[in-house]
């Protein structure tokens, strides 16, 4: 998958979730910028076209795998409260994938 798209499963891992412990201030900003830069036209959603439109887009297929695998509720778009929800509900899996 493009290192671009998944830059945000990085900062997610690298946040301290593989040991349970909270979201330390800078870990939540640098996740929160690159959310935001995502989120092109700042609805506080990621959606396909957001993905689709992104410098070295990535496939079709990465951009569902990537969408199913956070998205929540069902409505095809990313929410900040689910990137987070997800990465505190799956500590140490940083591919948004429920184990």
């Amino acid at each position: 998958m493009r290192a671009t798209l998944f830059f945000l499963f990085a900062i997610i891992a690298a946040a301290a979730f593989a040991d349970s412990a909270p979201v330390g201030a800078d870990e939540e900003a640098e996740l929160r910028a690159e959310f935001d830069a995502m989120d092109l036209d700042k609805d506080g959603l990621i959606d396909r076209r957001e993905l689709s439109q992104m410098d070295d887009a990535p496939e079709e297929s990465d951009i569902d795998e990537f969408i199913m695998s956070f998205d929540q509720d069902g409505d095809g778009k990313i929410s900040y409260e689910e990137i987070i929800d997800d990465a505190m509900n799956n500590p140490g899996n940083d591919d948004g994938e429920v184990e």
